[in-house]
């Protein structure tokens, strides 16, 4: 039960933590307009599976910035890669996501 409750303390926290929170809202909008688009089934678990995949690549960029600010908090080279690459993790699954999302809308704003 314990295991739960960390768990939970993890949501928490990412909660508390802006970019997390930035995504969250942005995965709202979507479901927001996926209903008033009327996504069918096959697009609704595609944009599901890439929403949650950016908001697990921000969780994990996060934890390793806090990791990151443990090891050195000062100005370091090498840190400053590690970081990069980690906000890149986030900007590519972010792009993966909003192409993905613009072609499965496209059908729907031609409709219009």
């Amino acid at each position: 039960m314990n295991k739960f409750k960390n768990a939970f303390n993890g949501i928490k926290y990412c909660l508390d933590d802006k970019s997390i929170r930035i995504q969250l809202i942005i995965f709202i909008l979507v479901i927001i307009v996926g209903c008033i688009l009327k996504f069918n089934y096959f697009e609704w678990i595609i944009i599901l599976i890439l929403c949650f995949i950016v908001v697990i690549a921000e969780i994990i960029n996060t934890c390793i910035e806090k990791v990151c600010d443990l090891i050195d908090e000062n100005e370091n080279d090498k840190i400053k890669v590690i970081k990069d690459m980690s906000a890149a993790f986030v900007l590519i699954s972010s792009i993966c996501a909003v192409v993905v999302g613009m072609i499965v809308m496209i059908n729907y704003i031609w409709r219009i």
